[in-house]
């Protein structure tokens, strides 16, 4: 409720200022609510797509992973407003005119923008709709992940939409602003890939079985750390002195334990809160969850992780 609160106050300043600013320049009021509305989508989907990357480089990011559900929905109504007054102020209504007016396919400053917007919002369209748990459950983990992949479309497609046109009658400077922002946010992502691809590739050194996973001072209490154990992703858990391993992969969305932190005893899982305990790797009750544990073994500061869940072993024996 909090972030909600925040939420709504920031887009009504931002709208706000927008509006005063542009109104008292000489633009309209119709134009000033398909401008403002415009711009704030694009910023807001920039911003929930950097949230990720983000909390991977830094903590004080992670908070922000539990309510990217509702700024993700938000942006689709944001952008659903801008598209709404584009179409009745435009267009007067005729949506098959989107695709037959204002455009040459040859001409760069002429290129037909509208359609890029249009996928954009039908991708958030679809996503908002399907952003929670019933559909999660209907759809099955890799279709809803599939879909909501596609958000890496819809913000390319934004991006299209906003340099083919908007942008074409602005200076230079709102032009580079714009890149900036793109950049920004590919960059992110791709650093953040690095920095995975690089925690992947770390050598395991062999122990007895054992693998080693990382160093016990590394680790804050009551944190964890995301390692690759052969193949496997594992979150090692620092509590109360202690060191356990669970996979690294939440039942719920596929969220990343490893970026979680132990609260009340159990190690939360910064996506959308669900919890498991770091030695049992069972969720609080009267909840059923459970996730695999891997056996632990600590050499002074050394952390070794045995490769294969314990449940798996003991289904062999």
């Amino acid at each position: 409720m909090r972030f909600d609160a925040w939420m709504a106050g920031l887009i009504v300043l931002y709208l706000g200022v927008f509006a005063g600013l542009w109104v008292s320049s000489g633009g309209t009021p119709e134009t000033a609510i398909i401008r403002g509305f415009g711009s704030l989508a694009f910023l807001m989907l920039s911003f929930t797509l950097s949230i990720g990357p983000l909390s991977r480089f830094s903590p004080r990011f992670k908070r922000l992973i539990f309510n990217r559900r509702h700024l993700g929905v938000t942006t689709f109504f944001v952008g659903l407003i801008h598209a709404v007054f584009s179409l009745l102020i435009y267009f007067e209504g005729d949506l098959f005119g989107v695709f037959t007016t204002n455009g040459a396919y040859g001409q760069a400053h002429r290129f037909p923008f509208v359609p890029f917007g249009l996928l954009s919002l039908l991708i958030l369209l679809a996503m908002a709709t399907t952003s929670h748990d019933w559909w999660f459950a209907k759809l099955g983990v890799r279709f809803w992940k599939r879909l909501h992949m596609l958000v890496y479309l819809a913000y390319t497609s934004l991006a299209l939409h906003v340099g083919f046109g908007v942008l074409q009658d602005q200076a230079w400077g709102w032009r580079i602003g714009f890149l900036a922002v793109v950049a920004a946010v590919f960059s992110l992502h791709l650093l953040a890939a690095y920095r995975e691809r690089k925690i992947d590739r770390t050598p395991s050194l062999r122990e007895d079985g054992f693998r080693f996973a990382c160093l016990k001072s590394e680790i804050p209490e009551n944190q964890a750390k995301a390692v690759t154990i052969g193949e496997e992703r594992v979150a090692v858990i620092h509590y109360q002195g202690e060191i356990y391993a669970l996979t690294n992969v939440c039942p719920h969305q596929n969220g990343p334990l490893g970026e979680g932190k132990v609260v009340n005893g159990y190690l939360e899982c910064p996506w959308h809160g669900f919890q498991f305990s770091p030695d049992q790797g069972k969720g609080p009750p009267p909840y059923c969850d459970k996730v695999d544990r891997y056996e632990v073994r600590v050499d002074g500061d050394q952390v070794f992780v045995q490769p294969f869940p314990i449940e798996a072993q003991a289904d062999e024996e």
